[in-house]
């Protein structure tokens, strides 16, 4: 905080969530409305290269 300031500290963590928000926003896939083992399935069929 010495560093930066508190501003400077604020302004880090908003970058962060940002950057996760952009994250699960754009990797994470909807599952809602889906089962186990159709979510599972997804993920199996993309997870492995050849699989």
């Amino acid at each position: 905080m010495d560093l930066i300031g508190e501003s400077g500290v604020f302004l880090l963590y908003a970058l962060v969530a940002l950057l996760a928000w952009l994250f699960v926003f754009k990797l994470v896939p909807e599952t809602k409305g889906l089962s186990l083992e159709q979510i599972e399935a997804y993920f199996r069929s993309r997870g492995r290269p050849g699989g």
